[in-house]
């Protein structure tokens, strides 16, 4: 018979004084510092990583505002808004593109690099080519007479008169009566309330530089004619 096996009791250790309490302070210190992380994170998102754009179009006026494709200018990603009242916005730093339009008008788009806050007003955009052919028409004999008033255009023909910008630019040509003996001559008036006024005039050519007050895209029109 073989002999007995002596009886061997199994003593498990008791655990550490407090040990079984760190779980649980892990968990009710731990999640509160996760939720105050997350929280941390979205507040910097919101109010420090993503910048305001506030677009302020003036009466009857409209912009588009949205992602511009390399810079382009162009609205040629994503539109984000279109609005004619006062927008606010929080986007993230980039290339944006503002696109302005409004009734009778021509198209305006402007790029802008946000990389803080940024307000986009309305500019004063120009008219449409019908626009101001319908205005010529309203305007021409004022503008004639006016012309015509001035000495120097005495045996000179008044020709390609043109409206610019609101209708309140006019340039033309001053064609003589013997061009063979007299050079073809240029005009620019400009609208003062309601009433026109020469701005430059009399002239074969005019230098942008010489007449600062006046837009150099009439000028350069004017000259190219």
């Amino acid at each position: 018979m073989p002999p007995e096996t002596p009886y061997a009791a199994t003593v498990q250790s008791a655990p550490a004084p407090g040990s079984s309490r760190l779980p649980r302070l892990a968990l009710i210190f731990g999640i509160p510092l996760v939720i105050l992380a997350v929280l941390g994170y979205a507040l910097y998102h919101q109010f420090i990583y993503l910048k305001v754009v506030q677009l302020q179009p003036t009466a009857g006026n409209t912009i588009s505002f949205g992602t511009s494709g390399d810079g382009e200018p162009h609205i040629a990603k994503t539109l984000l808004t279109s609005s004619s009242g006062l927008v606010s916005m929080r986007v993230k730093p980039g290339t944006y593109a503002a696109q302005f339009t409004a009734p009778d008008s021509q198209g305006q788009t402007t790029v802008y690099n946000v990389t803080k806050a940024t307000t986009i007003k309305s500019p004063t955009l120009d008219f449409t080519t019908v626009k101001l052919q319908q205005l010529l028409a309203t305007q021409v004999s004022a503008i004639q007479a006016v012309i015509a008033n001035n000495p120097s255009s005495a045996g000179y023909t008044v020709t390609d008169g043109q409206l610019y910008k609101q209708g309140d630019w006019y340039a033309a040509k001053l064609v003589p009566s013997n061009q063979d003996t007299q050079d073809v001559l240029r005009i620019i008036l400009n609208k003062q309330g309601n009433t026109w006024v020469v701005a430059a005039g009399f002239k074969l050519v005019f230098y942008v530089k010489a007449y600062p007050t006046i837009p150099a895209d009439v000028i350069r029109d004017v000259n190219n004619r």
